[in-house]
């Protein structure tokens, strides 16, 4: 029974585990994708910056920034990608895991069950074996007692 609930724990902090790297990895695949909407709004602003006639000036320093700016987000995304990969790996090992313990534990419970059943059985049949030890012992008693009686007479 201990073995069930120490298992049954180990689900429910496992299944906690799961939901909280789930929750976490969902919100690093938002950030991605906001940073993915981020270099596609810088790019579109570069290139209609590009086709603007009054860009066409000598000075291009704000899309070198833009550049570093989209190289930035790249890297971000890259890094939040692996991040989220490495999360996906971890979600699927402890979902592996909780299957597997959820298994042991079907399996357990599968064990424990018939011996729940014979352990009753078996304190019902002490409990009548007992009752009858009483009345047995309380007639001895009683064929005692007669006896003694009879052979005084």
């Amino acid at each position: 029974m201990d073995e069930i609930k120490l298992k049954d724990r180990a689900v429910s902090v496992l299944d906690k585990a799961l939901g909280l790297q789930a929750g976490h990895a969902h919100r690093l695949q938002l950030q991605t994708q906001a940073a993915e909407q981020q270099i596609a709004a810088l790019r579109d602003a570069q290139r209609a910056g590009l086709n603007h006639p009054a860009n066409s000036t000598p000075n291009n320093a704000p899309f070198f920034t833009d550049d570093r700016d989209t190289r930035r987000f790249q890297l971000k995304i890259a890094e939040l990608s692996a991040v989220v990969r490495k999360l996906e790996d971890r979600n699927s090992l402890l979902s592996e895991e909780r299957n597997e313990l959820l298994k042991r534990l079907r399996e357990t419970e599968s064990q424990f069950l018939p011996l729940l059943d014979k352990n009753k059985r078996l304190s019902r049949k002490n409990e009548e074996l007992a009752l009858a030890l009483r009345r047995l012992d309380n007639k001895l008693r009683f064929v005692t007692q007669e006896n003694l009686e009879m052979a005084t007479m």
